[in-house]
């Protein structure tokens, strides 16, 4: 058991390490573009929920952003604070 903590903490120790993901990065960029220049809705597309979850999961922790989102799970709202 103890060894299999080891081999835990060395996994996660590694994932921290992994460099920022370039394609959310870019997204984020774009997004402050169009709202520095006004936009107040953008839509995204992606093909699989678990993206979806992951850039909701994103947006929603660097805030300001309220999300709604569309999938075979049906329309949610969120908002940072869970609402």
């Amino acid at each position: 058991m103890i060894e299999e903590r080891a081999d835990i903490a060395d996994l996660l120790a590694n994932v921290e390490a992994l460099p920022p993901d370039s394609k959310l990065g870019a997204l984020v960029e774009t997004l402050d573009v169009l709202r520095g220049n006004g936009y107040e809705q953008v839509m995204v597309f992606t093909q699989y929920t678990d993206t979806m979850d992951f850039l909701c999961s994103h947006l929603l922790r660097t805030g300001g952003r309220r999300l709604m989102c569309y999938s075979g799970r049906g329309g949610e709202t969120q908002t940072q604070d869970g609402e």
